[in-house]
């Protein structure tokens, strides 16, 4: 019956994502029937990118974040089996780092928030975003608080940067809640049949900032148990006889925390290369109409946000 439905002439006069779906419910059909009527409604409802948000130098922002992450909480493991001396030095700049990720991830997660007008490549983007910028931040600021070994831990350090953390967590996943209504997943699942295109490319439909919350909230507990267990550690400090008791098991806990570092970095590598290859996709399926591949002033000033922080470390590690 769909099929045969005649559309008004002015049906397929439509500009965004958003406006496909107000156009569908004003019809009273879903947004797979008006794709069928509409060829150009997938091209519309995917967009064809977004400079400010996805551009070619703002992306390598994202990536050089993960890269310095990653690599400050590999240079910490290595220091806690005395494979690398981790300097007065490495540690401020490191405190940098995390200072800046925080107020970075903060700032990204803002700016998601004030985009209301997502197409559903955005939509995806913004997703794999969230967690890279989560899973980057929750990496240094756990690396800077662990400036020395356990003893070391301060209730101040501890309070910032839970603070930090918890801030973080909720200014992401209240983005990603802001950005993701119930009629747009709707509209994504019913538009996946018509956009073939786009779904051999492998840019998922239908729901893709929801699919991300399951893993994000598991992270978010995960860390929960950290943070409980540190504060127990802060407990102990006060009391010499339980310190001595809890050395007895100091390997196990610099195995449980290598091993905890380790699985967040390789979850931030992993979700970055998928990160990129959707973006890569896109490129490819959205061909001339993709604008995130264009040099702008914006993109070569997003490059070099964090060329001090690498010269500065650049420094430090060359004799």
């Amino acid at each position: 019956m769909a099929s045969n439905f005649t559309l008004p002439a002015d049906a397929c006069a439509i500009s965004s994502f958003g406006d496909a779906i107000k156009k569908a419910e004003a019809l009273g059909i879903n947004i797979t029937t008006l794709a069928l009527k509409c060829p150009e409604t997938c091209d519309i409802a995917y967009g064809s990118g977004n400079p400010d948000l996805s551009g070619v130098g703002v992306n390598a922002a994202y990536v050089t974040f993960v890269g310095l992450a990653v690599l400050f909480a590999v240079l910490r493991i290595g220091s806690l089996w005395s494979l690398y001396e981790w300097t007065k030095h490495v540690r401020a700049i490191q405190q940098t780092f995390a200072d800046m990720a925080g107020v970075f991830a903060f700032s990204v997660g803002v700016a998601i928030a004030a985009n209301q007008q997502s197409s559903l490549y955005e939509s995806i983007y913004l997703g794999s975003l969230c967690l890279i910028l989560w899973c980057s931040a929750s990496l240094a600021i756990l690396v800077s608080l662990f400036r020395g070994g356990i003893s070391d831990i301060t209730l101040k350090i501890l309070v910032i940067n839970s603070l930090y953390f918890w801030g973080i967590t909720a200014i992401l996943l209240g983005a990603l809640g802001y950005n993701t209504s119930h009629s747009i997943t709707t509209a994504a699942r019913q538009l996946g049949p018509s956009c073939k295109s786009y779904k051999d490319a492998g840019l998922a439909i239908g729901g893709s900032n929801i699919g991300y919350m399951p893993p994000l909230i598991a992270m978010c507990f995960l860390l929960v148990s950290c943070s409980m267990g540190v504060l127990f550690l802060r407990y102990l400090q006060s009391r010499p006889s339980k310190v001595q008791y809890l050395l007895r098991f100091k390997n196990s806990i610099k195995v449980g925390f290598t091993v905890f570092l380790c699985t967040l970095s390789i979850s931030t590598i992993y979700i970055t290369v998928d990160f990129q290859l959707k973006r890569n996709a896109m490129g490819r399926v959205a061909g001339a109409r993709f604008q995130d591949n264009t040099w702008g002033f914006g993109q070569v000033i997003a490059l070099f946000v964090w060329v001090p922080l690498l010269l500065a470390l650049w420094r430090e590690e060359t004799p």
